[in-house]
């Protein structure tokens, strides 16, 4: 039975031919591997931040004390530092923010990617094994529709262009990014907030 080509519905990536292209899964292998790249660099970005706020609000505690125990340190110089410190919180938080957001995004495009490429080798839909395999009533997963992880497949298939699965992943309350800036955030506003109380307090409780 010939299939009439013109009729299928195929994404605008891709083109009906006779055999698939011999390089998918060198291109599954390159997502994956940028997956696993730009998420090491996700958790690297977070973690950097969250020390440098740690660090920071380590450096206030230390400033504020000072300010406590010695008397004779002006007030206008512990005033300053703490602005100083509270500013580069800020600062740091931001760039921190940004630079998870960045990478996590670069990430969530190889999981895209990778999904495409799944869906062109055709292991999205069920996938022809062995007889041997089948008989064997030990099997993983057996109550699932697909080989590819479902969740994978449902983000995908909901989302007609990348962009748009990116963008849907990224305003997404329950992931990983959502709580890695939450976290980034709340470190940042603290540091900012003990620098700014600290100077504060400063003002009014010293000549």
């Amino acid at each position: 039975m010939l299939v009439d080509k013109e009729s299928l519905q195929t994404p605008l990536w891709a083109s009906v031919g006779a055999i698939e292209n011999s390089h998918l899964s060198d291109l599954l292998s390159l997502a994956s591997t940028n997956y696993g790249r730009h998420m090491e660099w996700f958790l690297r970005h977070h973690d950097t931040g969250i020390k440098n706020l740690a660090a920071i609000l380590a450096a206030e505690s230390a400033v504020v004390g000072l300010a406590v125990t010695h008397k004779g340190i002006p007030a206008v110089f512990i005033v300053v530092l703490l602005a100083i410190l509270a500013c580069a919180a800020a600062v740091l938080a931001w760039l921190a923010v940004r630079s998870c957001r960045r990478s996590y995004t670069a990430a969530t495009e190889n999981v895209f990617m990778m999904t495409k490429v799944a869906w062109a080798m055709g292991v999205i839909s069920k996938v022809a094994v062995g007889e041997n395999v089948v008989s064997d009533d030990e099997c993983p997963g057996r109550g699932d529709n697909t080989l590819y992880a479902p969740r994978w497949v449902k983000d995908s298939l909901q989302h007609a262009t990348s962009a748009e699965f990116v963008a849907y992943n990224l305003g997404n309350r329950r992931n990983t990014l959502f709580l890695t800036t939450l976290t980034t955030i709340v470190f940042g506003t603290s540091a900012c907030a003990l620098g700014l109380l600290g100077a504060c307090l400063v003002l009014l409780h010293r000549p």
